[in-house]
């Protein structure tokens, strides 16, 4: 009766089963940051007087932040965290 229900997403799990809100969260942030990438270059050709810097930087600071909860949560992987 004390079953762990699987997710059919293998990396969204730590070594012990678990699901990991970090790795979903940094998943998530990461696939945010490459949608809005893709609309700042769709408005970047429509519209290039405009400047994008501040876009960007943002857009750059939500994939960073995404890789750094996936990065985490691999790393607990090498360290043998229980």
């Amino acid at each position: 009766m004390n079953e762990k229900k699987q997710n059919k997403f293998g990396f969204l799990q730590d070594n012990e089963g678990n699901n990991s809100s970090k790795r979903l969260f940094g998943a998530l942030l990461i696939i945010l940051g490459i949608i809005m990438a893709q609309i700042l270059f769709y408005y970047s050709i429509v519209r290039p007087e405009t400047p994008y810097e501040t876009a960007k930087s943002l857009i750059e600071f939500i994939i960073a932040s995404g890789s750094g909860l996936l990065g985490i949560g691999i790393a607990e992987n090498f360290f043998g965290k229980k």
